[in-house]
């Protein structure tokens, strides 16, 4: 009898699981408010703003000065990579042009 009862209760646990899935499955809460339940002309005026924000970065990035500009900055940056001199004082020979750039 012992068996029955340990078997009754592990059905009953098993069923209580599922019970409780089904029922959590089936009542899912409330999502959140998407953005697609904005009216359609508030959503076309985002969209409008949105387009010409990314429209103006766009054009400024993709400018050649833009990429030239890039580029100065890390040949400059490589040249005073190049005469930086590990061995000397930081304000004396070389490293005292950088040291008063740097300030």
């Amino acid at each position: 009898m012992p068996s029955e009862h340990a078997h009754d209760q592990k059905s009953d646990i098993s069923r209580a699981r599922r019970d409780r899935y089904n029922t959590m499955r089936n009542n899912k809460p409330p999502r959140l408010a998407s953005r697609t339940t904005k009216p359609a002309e508030e959503a076309a005026h985002e969209q409008k703003k949105r387009s010409i924000l990314l429209g103006g970065l766009l054009r400024i990035v993709k400018n050649p000065d833009v990429e030239l500009l890039i580029n100065l900055v890390i040949l400059g940056n490589l040249v005073t990579l190049a005469m930086q001199d590990p061995l000397e004082d930081e304000r004396q020979g070389r490293n005292a042009v950088l040291w008063w750039i740097s300030e």
